[in-house]
């Protein structure tokens, strides 16, 4: 049962709790959930188990944790890794609502390796919005790869047709992840 799985995985360590947790994520375990949000409050949690926590409550697109996670994903203090693990999940919650923050992250040049811009297209993972398919069309216009890479892949969910007047210069890129897009 899930409550075994569960208690097995809180139990015998960080090797089996990556193995579990994904599938307590998918049936929506209540008790993973509640671990979950408490391993997110906690400042003291290990990577690799936030990462997990991130993951479960994104998946169970759990509200009450949208906030603590667009605040991880806008600390430039965090390690990277982390920051977009907390965007994904995030923009994996909500559909309305986050064009502003993804706004901010998008012109914040702070950050190091562009991951302030990727946060911001992970925050728009759901988004169709005017204000979010302007975001995502100027971040394709990046100089980053992964970047770019990134924004045209979610236009390309919403509509290829907004990729349409960027394809020609994408399918030119050296990457071929924005090749791919733009093709």
């Amino acid at each position: 049962s899930g409550q075994k799985l569960f208690q097995a995985s809180q139990s015998f360590g960080a090797n089996l709790r990556q193995l579990v947790e994904p599938t307590l994520a998918t049936w929506d375990n209540a008790s993973a959930r509640s671990v979950w949000l408490e391993r997110l409050k906690d400042v003291e949690t290990e990577p690799q188990d936030l990462i997990l926590a991130m993951r479960g409550l994104g998946s169970v697109r759990e509200l009450s944790a949208l906030e603590n996670l667009l605040s991880i994903a806008s600390d430039r203090l965090r390690n990277s890794a982390i920051r977009i693990e907390a965007a994904t999940a995030a923009g994996n919650m909500a559909e309305t609502g986050l064009e502003q923050r993804a706004d901010r992250l998008a012109l914040d040049p702070r950050a190091s390796l562009f991951v302030n811009q990727i946060c911001a297209v992970r925050l728009l993972a759901h988004h169709s919005s005017e204000s979010a398919r302007k975001t995502l069309t100027e971040l394709a216009g990046h100089e980053e790869p992964a970047v770019v890479a990134t924004a045209l892949q979610r236009l390309n969910g919403i509509d290829f047709s907004l990729v349409l007047p960027l394809a020609e210069s994408a399918i030119q890129s050296s990457d071929p992840q924005v090749r791919r897009q733009g093709a």
